[in-house]
């Protein structure tokens, strides 16, 4: 048994530096999180009008088992009154499942979000025909555009449900 402490000693103290080199060697290397949500305050006229899924958004959830409806239109309409007309998919089970009803909208700002405090967030309440459903969609920008999101799935895989509304583009000085 005496033999072998001293060993052990020798072993510890060439590989001891090495290991705490390797593990500081990944430290900082990575970017860190690009901020989602668009940081300023956007007004009610931002939100009002038709938002359709994005393609990569329905890929997605047909990756997941949803089977598109026929004739689809995948929108959610937000009127100035308050009022909205949802036609999409809510991810709920199976890839999700497709929804068409009105409901109700309003733009609430710095509200927590899966433990994150958003800047904007639209929050949705579709009246189903036999129960009521509760969505809050964030506020991103990408080139330009304006896009509501939703994580999909785990946050930590980085995926998302987003609507856009092509050709529209935020006021200037965004």
């Amino acid at each position: 048994m005496h033999d072998c402490l001293p060993r052990l000693v020798a072993i510890f103290a060439v590989i001891g530096p090495l290991a705490g080199v390797a593990c500081l060697a990944g430290c900082g290397s990575e970017d860190p999180p690009k901020q989602r949500d668009l940081p300023t305050h956007i007004g009610l006229n931002d939100v009002m009008g038709k938002w359709q899924l994005t393609k990569g958004s329905l890929d997605l959830l047909k990756r997941d088992g949803y089977v598109e409806a026929p004739d689809p239109t995948y929108t959610i309409d937000f009127n100035k009154d308050g009022w909205l007309r949802f036609q999409s998919v809510l991810d709920d089970v199976k890839g999700g499942t497709y929804t068409n009803c009105l409901g109700t909208w309003q733009l609430q700002y710095d509200v927590i979000v899966q433990n994150e405090q958003r800047p904007n967030v639209v929050e949705l309440q579709l009246l189903r025909p036999n129960s009521r459903y509760f969505l809050k969609l964030s506020v991103t920008e990408d080139d330009g555009n304006l896009r509501l999101w939703n994580t999909y799935g785990e946050s930590k895989l980085g995926q998302y449900i987003e609507y856009e509304r092509p050709g529209v583009k935020p006021k200037v000085g965004w």
